[in-house]
């Protein structure tokens, strides 16, 4: 396991386990932490509430999360990975995707994120500042991705084109992201669907490779 030491002024890391029970321990906290914070917000759960819900004895749980903030970091680290696994799947096949292709599937992936991890994400914006490190980590990863899936597609495009393609579509994906939400009944189904077209759009004036 790795240590949790860590020098001043540094958040103490999560220790991961290599045995096979301890994986799933571990599994099991991160899970019960993600439904706590969904439900109560990050500031409201409390580590002795994940531990009662994870059947984890206390001590357990610090050994492997020495704090809230760390087990919070886990979980944006685990959405970050979910995420690091999509843009790899899009990159291997993007040569043979169309334009419209890419551009649903860059929006469906911010919905997908969305509706799968969306109320603990939505707590977790709401966590103290100390964490808006990983948060911006967290954007800027999905931008990286963005650049690369972008200069893959169409090798031709300069480094600050692609730079900022990818800030327009990651606010479209945020968007989409947005209007899809289950709970908010204000945004018409066409606008959805004029977003979507509008990526596309786009996309295509911008690659200007493939039809779409």
């Amino acid at each position: 396991m790795s240590s949790t030491m860590s020098r001043p002024g540094e958040v103490p890391q999560a220790r991961m386990p290599q045995r096979r029970n301890g994986k799933l321990r571990v599994a099991a906290i991160l899970k019960a932490g993600e439904a706590v914070i969904a439900e109560k917000g990050y500031e409201a759960a409390t580590m002795a509430e994940i531990a009662a819900r994870s059947n984890t004895k206390i001590g357990s749980l610090y050994r492997f999360f020495p704090s809230k903030e760390v087990l919070a970091n886990a979980l944006i680290a685990h959405y970050h990975e979910g995420v690091h696994n999509a843009f790899d799947e899009l990159d291997s096949k993007i040569q043979s995707l169309s334009i419209a292709s890419l551009a649903d599937f860059l929006l469906d992936l911010m919905v997908d994120l969305h509706k799968g991890a969306g109320p603990t994400m939505k707590r977790l914006l709401e966590i103290p500042e100390v964490l808006s490190v990983k948060r911006g980590e967290f954007s800027r990863s999905i931008h990286k991705h963005i650049v690369r899936t972008l200069t893959l597609r169409s090798p031709s495009l300069t480094a600050n084109k692609a730079q900022d393609m990818a800030v327009v579509i990651l606010g479209n994906m945020k968007t989409m992201a947005a209007f899809s939400d289950a709970a908010d009944q204000s945004v018409r189904p066409g606008a959805i669907e004029e977003l979507r077209e509008m990526t596309r759009i786009y996309l295509k004036s911008r690659l200007k490779t493939k039809p779409i």
